[in-house]
């Protein structure tokens, strides 16, 4: 069977603006090469849109499937960054056909057998990676100025509540979207974000796309500040002004409202669930959260479970009681409180209070201590990462910034623990309440800075088998 002769071409939007090689240009100059080399009949490869630096392209993959299939002999290309603007994966891709006995040209770079000409081709696919890492260099420094100018970014329009009029320039309400958003705002004052995703969708009242409402949709409305005024532009380097869709007023008292609710189950048995965020399931190894299941008599009956039941592949654990995990934790930590530096934990709980910017209820109630910088820690590490993702910061900048934070952190906690070694009574008197408190009743956010302080995991399952991690150091009491 004679073999085809494929004609591969490939362009991103970016690259055919600024450099004019257009798919047409691509093709009709492979085809060109192709006949000077008097090859057979030609199919074509196109690729449109998208960047060279992936691998996974849907005309590339048909490529190299017909190539294995051995239906192409030869494969003409425009250049060896039309192949790929990855060094690694235009070395592969050459190795690969050819190891099918399918030869490589290039209409516009000849390339040699030769060391001299491998070498060559090696250097010219470092420089087109080498370009890419420019463009977005330069992609990413006019967004910047954009955002610091306070024009928008990229797809800020894509908002929902908000359109974006060319004309003008700017953004304006959108007219069905923007009663939506007042709409949800509303209805969280006295409904959960479940009942609200129901409401909307009983409404007939569309996604931005078209698609049902779902409780982290309406979340992600309720927590978006840009209604109150201010769209930020790449992770908050800049704002650009748009229209208020809600009143400071009632944003604020939607976010009180939906923290009230966070981790309560919808119907009659109501409850908060102590271990949030400290779950992880000893089958697969994901997070656990609380919800109800089945009805009885009494109510509904709260249970942890693994995220993964959620997912296409259910994980196989078990469901557990919330009352009986809490009280089986509960128990363990009156065993192991005792072993851990009441010093540093008493650090750990002033710096907790603070940061948590409220006073602990007469139970734990300490004496006030210094500033607390737990929560200011945890913003600089969210702006940072949030920098990440912009691409404002490389992933060795990142690393040492985040490295420099824990540092700082380490150092404001050992601070606050040598101020509670200089008056050991203190951190005695104040580690004892929390765990006298243990002992009683204790309102549940104590309970969860106990926790917090003493640093507690807890993996459930296999089976009915679990285990409690005490992180804080040791040291007597």
């Amino acid at each position: 069977m004679d073999r085809a002769t494929a004609l591969y071409a490939r362009v991103s939007t970016d690259e055919q603006a600024e450099h004019g090689t257009s798919l047409d240009v691509q093709v009709a100059e492979c085809r060109r090469h192709a006949e000077s080399l008097s090859a057979g009949a030609c199919i074509s490869y196109v690729d449109a849109g998208i960047s060279g630096t992936i691998l996974d392209r849907p005309a590339l993959t048909r490529l190299r499937a017909d190539v294995r299939e051995g239906r192409v002999g030869l494969v003409v290309c425009f250049d060896p960054d039309r192949l790929s603007r990855n060094l690694g994966h235009l070395l592969l891709l050459v190795d690969e056909l050819r190891g099918y006995g399918v030869a490589v040209e290039f209409s516009n770079f000849a390339m040699s057998p030769s060391a001299d000409g491998r070498l060559l081709f090696a250097m010219r696919g470092a420089i087109a990676e080498f370009e890419t890492h420019k463009i977005r260099q330069r992609m990413t420094a006019g967004k910047i100025a954009r955002a610091r100018e306070g024009r928008p970014v990229g797809g800020g329009h894509q908002i929902y509540g908000y359109a974006y009029d060319r004309g003008r320039g700017r953004f304006v309400p959108d007219p069905v979207q923007a009663p939506v958003v007042r709409l949800i705002f509303r209805l969280a004052e006295e409904h959960g974000t479940h009942a609200i995703a129901r409401r909307l969708n009983a409404a007939g009242l569309p996604t931005r796309h078209g698609g049902a409402w779902s409780q982290t949709s309406v979340y992600g409305i309720l927590h978006n500040a840009t209604y109150l005024g201010q769209m930020p532009q790449m992770g908050g380097v800049g704002h650009v002004a748009v229209p208020p869709l809600v009143a400071g007023d009632l944003f604020a008292r939607a976010q009180t409202a939906v923290a009230g609710r966070r981790n309560r189950p919808s119907g009659p048995a109501r409850r908060p669930y102590l271990l949030r965020g400290r779950l992880r399931c000893g089958v697969c190894g994901r997070h656990m959260s609380g919800g109800h299941g089945q009805r009885t008599a009494h109510g509904y009956v709260t249970r942890y479970a693994c995220a993964g039941k959620r997912s296409p592949s259910s994980c196989p654990s078990s469901y557990y009681r919330s009352v009986a995990v809490d009280e089986a934790v509960w128990s363990a930590v009156r065993g192991l409180v005792g072993q851990v530096d009441p010093a540093l934990v008493a650090a750990r709980l002033e710096a907790l209070w603070q940061g948590a910017g409220s006073s602990p209820s007469p139970a734990l109630a300490a004496p006030a201590g210094e500033a607390g910088g737990e929560r200011a820690f945890e913003r600089q590490r969210r702006r940072l990462w949030r920098a990440w993702r912009a691409e404002l910061m490389t992933d060795e900048e990142l690393a040492r910034q985040l490295a420099e934070i824990d540092a700082a952190k380490a150092l404001a906690d050992e601070d606050r623990a040598r101020a509670h070694r200089a008056d050991p009574s203190r951190a005695h008197e104040l580690v004892r309440r929390a765990v006298d408190a243990i002992e009683r009743s204790m309102d549940l956010e104590d309970r969860r800075l106990v926790l917090d302080a003493l640093d507690v995991d807890v993996i459930l399952g296999p089976g009915t088998a679990g285990e409690l991690r005490l992180n804080a150091p040791a040291g007597g009491t």
